[in-house]
């Protein structure tokens, strides 16, 4: 991914969808990189950060496991939130409470003899 990024900044924009597809062919792309420039949506791009945005964003959907990249923070309590999933800010909370206090219960620091109560 990373070297068809680099590949992509090299080109010039604005381009079609077909002249990035042949501007990458002449400098050795690979053919798994050609099909995955050729199934972007768009027919036109005026940079490569639209280019690499379609590209992320076409990898995240065919990968369920990625799908978690398209959370989006809660206005009321700031956790990721799933559109479409049920969300809850008390639960979000509890949770991030009980985390941290997992990790604080696992570092406690260690009572000094020589400390005065």
């Amino acid at each position: 991914m990373d070297d068809l990024l680099a590949a992509l900044e090299k080109l010039d924009y604005p381009a079609t969808r077909e002249q990035l597809i042949e501007r990458l062919a002449a400098t050795g792309a690979a053919d798994a990189t050609l099909a995955r420039v050729e199934a972007l949506p768009q027919e036109r791009y005026d940079s490569a950060e639209q280019v690499s945005r379609d590209l992320v964003r076409r990898r995240a959907e065919s990968n369920p496991s990625l799908v978690t990249i398209s959370a989006e923070p809660c206005p009321d309590c700031g956790f990721p939130r799933m559109p479409g999933e049920a969300h809850s800010c008390i639960e979000e909370k509890a949770r991030f409470a009980d985390g941290a206090r997992s990790v604080t219960d696992e570092f406690e620091i260690p009572e000094d003899p020589d400390r005065n109560p």
